[in-house]
């Protein structure tokens, strides 16, 4: 049914979004010079040289996918409520 298909696309572009958003930011990290570092490990050492071609997009982008991802997230907490308050169908104990 379309029903389906939609709940899949969005779960989807959810996924593929909660890829894209910290790549992106990794990318303006990157790119701005300040170099890598996760969880205090420095994986790439900051150069002060700042790449235009990986700040550029990451900048017009990241803002903009985040608060996709935040809506998005916030329809799935709010659909698994109502599954699992209003209609009483058990998808919440599916999804856990």
């Amino acid at each position: 049914s379309v029903q389906v298909r939609l709940i899949g696309a969005a779960h989807m572009v959810m996924y593929l979004l909660m890829l894209v958003v910290p790549s992106l930011a990794i990318l303006r990290g990157i790119g701005s010079g300040r170099g890598l570092s996760i969880y205090g490990i420095d994986v790439l050492q900051p150069t002060g040289v700042q790449i235009d071609f990986l700040v550029t997009p990451a900048n017009i982008l990241h803002g903009w996918l985040a608060w996709l991802l935040l809506v998005l997230i916030a329809g799935h907490v709010f659909m698994a409520m109502y599954h699992q308050l209003v209609r009483k169908d058990g998808t919440l104990s599916k999804m856990v």
